[in-house]
């Protein structure tokens, strides 16, 4: 059953590579020209400036006239008022001396360009001034933190005390993230010895196999475009399965709080990481038989008690 089931794991493991390079790229807003126009009066003319007083005198508002084949953007920063043209052309009204303009698709289907005046030799808007951003489309990698929800499946490797396949399913949104996991362990305990319980019956050894069964809490921080850190709490209850049952063979389950960090790099857009996860595991609680088995191989106790390491692939959809 166990080799069975580390060889739908395997499987799983093939189709998340599979899709991680399939990837498609996003398409991002880019800016293709912003320049001040000196011929466009549209800022001074009655009926298209706007004003305000200031020390009884009269000041201007600069615009900035957005061209670009979409009526379903939104504009952040210093801005003033905004107006869509019967041309598709925007006309957004800023205060003067704004330094920036963030451009936005409201459908949230492509990725927003943050405009910093500087960086095309303006910088800062002047009054009745008239200026011409043009922006396009464009294809580039995806920045994972620009996602904002999605499913997780993941098929990793628990490395430390337990040593076996791991599979994660979960849920993200807004960063914040829930997620179940289970850890098929295939190394064994030695073998444990179990006093006989009647004067008609002998001793019996057995060996016993983990299996981690858990829940995490996280939020993603984002440490650059490609890299980023989850710290996550949870709780995890390890099972101690033997190789077989009798009346004096006895399992053993106890629960575990966890603390930990996962570090993920994501080298393929924003849907596939590579992800490794330091944990360590605090016991809280065991029944019986877990008592009796781990107080007879100390390494038991490890599977509920102690650091744990675990590496893999995750995707989000």
């Amino acid at each position: 059953m166990l080799k069975r089931n580390i060889q739908m794991l395997a499987a799983l493991a093939v189709m998340l590579l599979t899709a991680a390079g399939a990837q498609a790229q996003n398409i991002a807003l880019k800016v293709q020209s912003f320049v001040i126009d000196n011929t466009d009066r549209t800022a001074w003319e009655e009926g298209t400036a706007m004003t305000f007083q200031k020390n009884g005198q009269t000041h201007y508002y600069p615009i900035i006239k957005v061209r670009i084949a979409n009526e379903r953007l939104g504009f952040e920063g210093k801005t003033v008022k905004t107006e869509l043209q019967e041309t598709g052309e925007y006309w957004v009204y800023m205060e003067e001396g704004a330094k920036s303009l963030k451009v936005t698709d409201l459908t949230g289907r492509k990725e927003p360009v943050n405009v910093t005046f500087s960086s095309y030799s303006i910088p800062a808007l002047r009054s009745r001034g008239t200026y011409i951003l043009t922006l396009k489309f464009e294809e580039g990698p995806k920045d994972f933190y620009t996602k904002k929800s999605s499913f997780i499946i993941g098929l990793g490797v628990n490395a430390t005390s337990v040593f076996g396949p791991m599979l994660t399913l979960g849920f993200d949104i807004h960063h914040f993230n829930v997620e179940g996991y289970l850890v098929l362990g295939t190394n064994e305990s030695d073998e444990v010895t179990f006093p006989a319980t009647d004067q008609y019956s002998s001793d019996v050894t057995s060996s016993f196999t983990p299996v981690l069964l858990g829940v995490r809490l996280g939020y993603d921080l984002k440490l650059s475009k490609k890299f980023g850190a989850t710290p996550q709490v949870g709780f995890v209850r390890t099972y101690a399965d033997p190789e077989y049952s009798s009346s004096e063979v006895k399992d053993g389950t106890a629960y575990s709080a966890t603390l930990g960090l996962r570090l993920f790099w994501c080298p393929f857009g924003r849907g596939f990481r590579i992800q490794a996860t330091p944990q360590y595991n605090l016991l809280v609680s065991k029944d019986d038989g877990f008592k009796t088995i781990s107080d007879a191989d100390a390494n038991i106790k490890k599977w509920a008690n102690g650091f744990n390491l675990n590496v893999g692939l995750l995707y989000y959809f």
